[in-house]
Order: C-alpha cells, then sequence, then structure tokens
C-alpha cells in the first residue's frame, strides 16, 4: 500500500501481469484478488500505476458481470478512485532537533513512520544523532482533508524499535502549516543563499584589494629608486654644469 513499494511493483512488471490476468482470467477468486491488487498499487502510486483507458473500459464492462463479488469489488475500487482522485498530500520530512536520548551513550537511531488513509512510509535511519537530517519527500493519495496523518518517531535498535513520540494532523492542519513552514523555509533559505554570497562577495573584494596593494607596492616601490636615480644622475648634472672652470683648474693644480 506504501508509494514506494507500488511503484517498485509497477516498474517491475506485477501491474502488467495483474492487468493480463484481469483480462483473461475467468476464476471469480481471481478476478476479486487481481481487482482489489491492482487498486491498491493504483491508489499507492503516484505516476507508475496509473489506470489506462483500457482498465478502466475493463472495470467498465465488469460492472455488468453476472458475479456479485466481482461487480461489488469493481464498484468500490471506481468509487475510490473517483473520489480519491482529486487531492494529493506531498509532505517533505525536514529534520528533528533535541531528539530523546534512547542509547546507552547518550545518542539515538531515528527514522520517522508516516500513515495516513492506509498508506504507509518510512524513512531512512539516522546513525548515532539527536538532530537527524532527512530531506525526504513523499505523496500520498487522500480522499477526504479532515483525514489524519500519523508521525511517528522510533529508535532503531538491533533488537526492535523504541517510540519516542508521535503526532497526528489533519490535512487541513497540514495544509495550514505547509504553506507558513514552506514560506519561513524559502525564507530562511533565500537569507543562507544572500549571507553566503556575500561572505563570496567580501572574500573576493579582500583578495583583489589585497592584490591591488601588492601590485601599488610594487609599483611605487620602483618609482621611488627611478627617481632616487634620477635625482643622482641630476645633481652629477647639475654639479659639472655649475663648476666655474678657473676655480677647478686652480683646485687641481693644488692637488697636484
Amino acid at each position: 500500500q506504501d508509494i514506494q513499494h507500488a511503484d517498485h511493483l509497477a516498474a517491475t512488471g506485477v501491474f502488467t501481469t495483474l492487468k493480463v490476468l484481469l483480462y483473461t482470467d475467468s476464476n471469480t477468486e481471481v478476478k476479486v484478488a487481481v481487482i482489489e491488487a491492482l487498486g491498491e498499487m493504483m491508489l499507492g502510486s503516484e505516476t507508475a500505476a496509473g489506470p489506462d483507458d483500457e482498465l478502466v473500459h475493463e472495470f467498465c464492462k465488469l460492472l455488468l458481470s453476472p458475479e456479485p463479488r466481482v461487480y461489488t469489488a469493481v464498484a468500490k475500487l471506481l468509487g475510490r478512485m473517483i473520489y480519491q482522485d482529486y487531492v494529493k498530500l506531498h509532505v517533505v520530512l525536514h529534520q528533528g532537533k533535541n531528539l530523546p536520548q534512547s542509547d546507552n551513550w547518550g545518542l539515538s537511531d531515528p527514522f520517522v513512520r508516516m500513515e495516513i488513509n492506509g498508506q504507509q512510509w518510512q524513512s531512512a535511519v539516522k546513525r548515532n544523532t539527536l538532530e537527524p537530517v532527512w530531506e525526504e519527500e513523499v505523496q500520498f493519495s487522500i480522499s477526504d482533508k479532515s483525514e489524519e496523518l500519523a508521525v511517528e518517531l522510533y529508535d532503531w535498535d538491533l533488537s526492535g524499535e523504541d517510540f519516542l513520540g508521535g503526532i497526528r494532523l489533519s490535512c487541513e492542519e497540514l495544509a495550514e502549516l505547509g504553506d507558513e513552514t514552506s514560506r519561513r523555509l524559502w525564507a530562511m533559505k533565500q537569507a543562507d543563499e544572500a549571507n553566503t554570497g556575500m561572505g563570496k562577495a567580501s572574500e573576493q573584494v579582500a583578495a583583489i584589494m589585497a592584490e591591488g596593494k601588492a601590485a601599488a607596492k610594487a609599483v611605487t616601490d620602483e618609482a621611488d629608486a627611478r627617481a632616487e636615480a634620477c635625482k643622482e644622475e641630476l645633481l652629477e648634472e647639475a654639479r659639472l654644469i655649475s663648476t666655474d672652470p678657473k676655480v677647478e683648474s686652480q683646485r687641481i693644480m693644488a692637488e697636484a
């Protein structure tokens, strides 16, 4: 009945085999069992086990069956398909915080189990943590928004599973909670992305500034060296230009 199992059965050809049995087998017991199995797979699957026109046509034909069990089973299934096709409940399991300690060393191996309208789903087990992050999604088919989703938290153990807590929420509450939570999560995600972007931008700016400072210092040092060399050259030229030839001759003769 759970969605993942139904999709797996459909992917492995079980759904097609059941349809062939429905079309070809005349045994009443077999037909009733096949109708019920097809119904559970269709109502438990999102896309892989959807009813095609040929199958719906066959169901309508079976409404005229002389066997009461056959047309009763088909009538119930068609009623569920029509009624239950209106609403899909999409649930996202994000994370848990501050979970109770269950193991002797102060940790847990938590997993979540959900159930609604006979459909069950179970999350992965997160090992040795009180702050599990799942980020898993599941979709249920529901026929009435007043139906309740049971969410239960367990601790996995080799000797069994320990119940840690649970809650039941109607679909109306989930819709309201989902809208508000989605808005908050979206806002938080946007803020995180903005902060991440600002952090990266700051790092890039700092790197550019550091490169700029290094390049500016190199240019400044080179300019200072050139300026000093020019200064020395100019001083030498000025000394030569300003020297009186007569005085210079006398100085040279005195030194000689």
